[in-house]
């Protein structure tokens, strides 16, 4: 119920002291045993902790191959959420070896008509979101939207996120139309099924932020992204991936209005906490670093730029190659630079 509700601390409590319970209850080799490591490492992933996560869902996944086989249905569930938090880590070929496996895995025990189907089908296309691969990504989306309706999952977290994550592919693709429409509805479902004060309703109000960018309604912007952090705030904490996401795009708001103290304030905190969850290496570090580069740019602090812009173009390349958007964002901003030099 604490997981469900976004109240990460009480729920971290309650199944620490599951697992212990079916520790000494059951013993190590007892599904129920590998049902608390699973939601642990589910719970560590959603906070952001994914050495935590990583380990319960390996020991878990371990104990299922070994004691019951990967037929066994928590086989499938371990590999989805497991190549969920490598898509999160960055580590996109190890995300996509996963979901290939575990669609296969669907198709065979559930079949292409079932809600599980559409939610494997989905992982892999958020992997090729990433990758800028919008066809293929499109493609994936649009054959799960009929699925989970047929399925009575129209309210489900699996629909929701299918709906924003088509919105971000619009976006991707300049069809801001669309993307508003699919943003508008997942924030919708989600206000009515989990209300304003969890985590995904602030990643709803975060996304169609992102999306008024393009329209240039910059105060709209502000105020979005200010309500996501103070409801991620409430439910992780400052030192999330997901935070530190949400003030990186405060930041890029401020460069935009000309607060460029500001922006480097929110930009440097969100720095120090992605690195502290994600890593140097991760690509939203190497965002972050870009947008830094940037707001030193535009407030005439040369010096500090340009090795930003040399240290972010050497990240994303490595994490998302160099035909991503983002890559080109960063290497265009740079070329501004070397100009007015």
């Amino acid at each position: 119920m604490y997981y469900f509700i976004g109240n990460y601390n009480e729920s971290e409590y309650w199944y620490l002291k599951s697992k212990s319970v079916r520790e000494t209850v059951l013993g190590k080799k007892d599904q129920d045993y590998v049902s608390s490591l699973f939601m642990l490492g589910t719970l560590y992933s959603t906070m952001g902790q994914n050495g935590l996560a990583e380990n319960y869902f390996l020991e878990a996944k371990a104990i299922i191959v070994t004691e019951f086989g990967t037929s066994h249905p928590f086989y499938s569930m371990i590999l989805n959420n497991l190549g969920v938090m490598y898509f999160d880590m960055g580590q996109l070929e190890k995300a996509e070896l996963i979901h290939t496996e575990d669609v296969a895995i669907k198709i065979e025990v559930f079949g292409t008509s079932h809600s599980e189907y559409a939610t494997g089908i989905c992982n892999l296309a958020n992997i090729y979101l990433q990758l800028n691969k919008c066809e293929k990504a499109e493609k994936l989306y649009l054959e799960a939207l009929p699925i989970w309706k047929m399925n009575g999952a129209e309210t489900s977290p699996g629909f929701a996120i299918t709906l924003q994550n088509l919105s971000a592919l619009y976006y991707m693709m300049g069809n801001f139309e669309k993307a508003e429409q699919y943003s508008l509805d997942c924030q919708t479902i989600r206000e009515k099924t989990i209300g304003r004060d969890h985590p995904d309703f602030a990643q709803s109000l975060f996304n169609l932020a992102n999306l008024y960018r393009s329209f240039g309604e910059i105060q709209k912007i502000e105020v979005l992204i200010e309500e996501a952090l103070g409801i991620q705030e409430s439910a992780t904490g400052k030192e999330s991936p997901v935070y530190a996401k949400f003030l990186t795009g405060l930041g890029l708001n401020n460069i935009e209005m000309r607060k460029y103290e500001l922006a480097e304030i929110h930009l440097l905190e969100a720095l120090e906490s992605t690195e502290k969850t994600l890593g140097k290496q991760h690509e939203q570090y190497g965002r972050c670093l870009g947008y830094l580069a940037l707001d030193y740019l535009e407030s005439g602090e040369y010096s500090k730029a340009e090795p930003l812009f040399l240290e972010a173009l050497s990240i994303v390349e490595k994490s998302l190659g160099k035909s991503h958007n983002e890559y080109t964002k960063i290497q265009r901003n740079w070329g501004c630079y070397i100009i007015e030099n």
